[in-house]
C-alpha cells in the first residue's frame, strides 16, 4: 500500500512539475505545534501572509487555529489521496518548504524545481537513535530502507543545534556535511548565553 501512494504522489507531482502557476509560495509542514513564532515570522516577510500555507497533522489543530487567525492558510493533511490530489499540487508550486519531521510523502514527490526543502530537527538534540543510526533500521526491507533514503535526500538543508548534532545527521541520515547548516537552537541558546555572561 505504501508503494501505491508514493506511485501515486511521484506520479502527481510529474503532472505538476512544469505548472508553477502565479504563486510560488512557501509552505510548512507542521507535526509539532512548537515553532509557532517561527512561521509567524517567516510569514511577516511575505507580501501577502496567505502565501505561507501551513499543512498540519490532526495532532495540532489548535496550533494551526492560532496560525489562522493571523491570516495564515492552514490545511490539515493526512497521507490519503485527497492529498495527493490537492496537496502535491501545492507542494510543486512551491518556492520553499519547511519540514519539522520525517514526511514519507517526500519519498515520492519529484523535487519542485527552484524550491529549497529545509528540515528543521524539532530538538535540541537526540536522545534517541533514528534514520539509519537506529538499529531496527538494518532489519527493515532494502525497499523500505531505499524509500528512507529518498526522503532524506529530499532535502536541500538540514537545520541543526550544533556540529556534533551535525555529524549525527551525516551518519543518520547518509547525507553530505554541505547540507548541513547550524544555526544553534534558539529556545535554548539564550539560557546558554546568559549563563556564559554570569
Amino acid at each position: 500500500m505504501k508503494d501505491i501512494y508514493i506511485w501515486l504522489v511521484r506520479l502527481m507531482s510529474m503532472l505538476h512539475y512544469f505548472n508553477r502557476g502565479k504563486h510560488r509560495r512557501v509552505i510548512y509542514l507542521m507535526s509539532f505545534d512548537n515553532n509557532l513564532k517561527f512561521i509567524l515570522a517567516v510569514a511577516k516577510t511575505l507580501t501577502d501572509p496567505a502565501d505561507m500555507v501551513v499543512y498540519y497533522r490532526p495532532a495540532v489543530e489548535a496550533a494551526a487555529t492560532r496560525l489562522a487567525a493571523y491570516g495564515i492558510t492552514v490545511i490539515s493533511y493526512q497521507d490519503n489521496v485527497s492529498f495527493v490530489l490537492h496537496g502535491i499540487p501545492q507542494m510543486m508550486r512551491a518556492k520553499l518548504m519547511f519540514c519539522d519531521n520525517y514526511y514519507a510523502f517526500l519519498g515520492g514527490l519529484k523535487h519542485p524545481r527552484n524550491c529549497r526543502i529545509v528540515q528543521l530537527w524539532h530538538a535540541n538534540g537526540a536522545i534517541k537513535r533514528f534514520g539509519f543510526g537506529d538499529p531496527k533500521t538494518a532489519l527493515r526491507s532494502k525497499t523500505d530502507q531505499h524509500r528512507f533514503q529518498r526522503v532524506y535526500n529530499q532535502f536541500d538543508d538540514f537545520v541543526v543545534a550544533s556540529e556534533a548534532m551535525g555529524h549525527v545527521f551525516e551518519e543518520s541520515y547518509r547525507v553530505p556535511a554541505s547540507r548541513i547548516q547550524l544555526l544553534g537552537y534558539p529556545r535554548s541558546d539564550r539560557f546558554f548565553i546568559c549563563q556564559m555572561a554570569q
